[in-house]
């Protein structure tokens, strides 16, 4: 990153600047409303803190739509602050598509050898919600597979150059099998770049997925089909990728907009992709006792209303916790 993007952040005991988020959370959209381009447009970006306003997009995994979004439809931008856009943009790009045919080589030689698994999030997410695989930044390949395939899954990430972070005796693995949910996989190119989960969540959380409809394997039998990268892999039903997303949000508190963003979108996307079941997604949160992770109550137009206010309310949990700095 360029220097405005390193430059340190002020104290904490600052006041909230609450332009700078209005900004970023404006800028967080893949398909911004004619409304919203003019709101962009005729920002006063004088008063601006540009600096705050790139720390908060990154902070917030929001800036390479922010960045799209800004050169597209913000005028007479400070050319370091457009030079810094640019280069974020076409270094996530190039991240994203990197991970995007790591992705196809670990889909393709898990089908060889006949296992079972349906990648999730990152290049999934980018590709069905953004429709553009630079415009949602993943560090990550996730993969959800059966407890019962992981030693398979395992050897086969082995076969590839994969080996798992962390050194565990066939004992602890066992172990963990039954009260983790997922291990992490080091590659030649980096540490932590693929990741085996057998679980939505850990344990000690208050929701019981073994018992209900979240099981992995529940979401697998459910899965559908997309082509990201031009290659066909497994990908969540749209109930199953709402509630899971809510829950991913939740896990973490709803700490950042990116999280936001994907459930927004997701709503948003619904052609021409499979309409949300909103009656199956609530239900299925109420068997696990997690409607308020998801929404107060189904939507009442078309989709419209769905969570508005635990929405509301964590935008402000996302704007308390920028203004302190807080870092996940």
């Amino acid at each position: 990153m360029t220097e405005l993007l390193l430059s340190p952040p002020a104290s904490s005991s600052a006041p909230l600047r609450t332009d700078e988020f209005e900004f970023v959370c404006a800028l967080a959209s893949a398909e911004l409303a004619p409304e919203r381009i003019e709101h962009i447009a005729n920002w006063n970006r004088s008063a601006l803190d540009w600096s705050e306003v790139l720390r908060l997009a990154e902070h917030h995994g929001v800036l390479p739509l922010a960045a799209r979004n800004l050169i597209e439809h913000a005028r007479g931008l400070p050319a370091d602050v457009e030079r810094t856009l640019r280069s974020t943009y076409d270094a996530n790009l190039r991240s994203s598509l990197w991970f995007t045919a790591e992705l196809a080589r670990i889909m393709q030689h898990f089908e060889r050898g006949q296992l079972r698994a349906v990648p999730y999030k990152g290049a999934v997410l980018a590709q069905a919600l953004y429709r553009d695989l630079g415009l949602r930044s993943f560090s990550d390949l996730d993969f959800l597979i059966s407890s019962a395939d992981f030693e398979r899954a395992k050897q086969a990430l082995a076969e590839i150059g994969y080996r798992p972070a962390a050194d565990l005796t066939p004992a602890v693995e066992r172990l963990w099998l039954r009260t983790g949910y997922e291990r992490a996989f080091d590659g030649a190119a980096g540490k932590n770049l693929v990741e085996l989960q057998w679980a939505l969540l850990p344990h000690f959380y208050g929701v019981d997925l073994h018992l209900n409809d979240l099981r992995v394997e529940d979401l697998m039998a459910r899965a559908g089909r997309i082509v990201v990268g031009g290659c066909e892999v497994p990908c969540l039903s749209p109930e199953d990728s709402l509630l899971v997303l809510c829950l991913h949000a939740a896990k973490h508190l709803w700490t950042r907009l990116i999280w936001l963003s994907d459930i927004a979108e997701t709503l948003r996307s619904q052609s021409p992709a499979p309409p949300i079941d909103y009656a199956l997604a609530f239900a299925r949160a109420r068997a696990l006792g997690i409607v308020r992770a998801s929404g107060e109550a189904p939507p009442t137009r078309g989709g419209n209303d769905c969570g508005r206010s635990s929405c509301a309310r964590s935008r402000r949990r996302i704007r308390r916790a920028s203004g302190s700095r807080c870092r996940l």
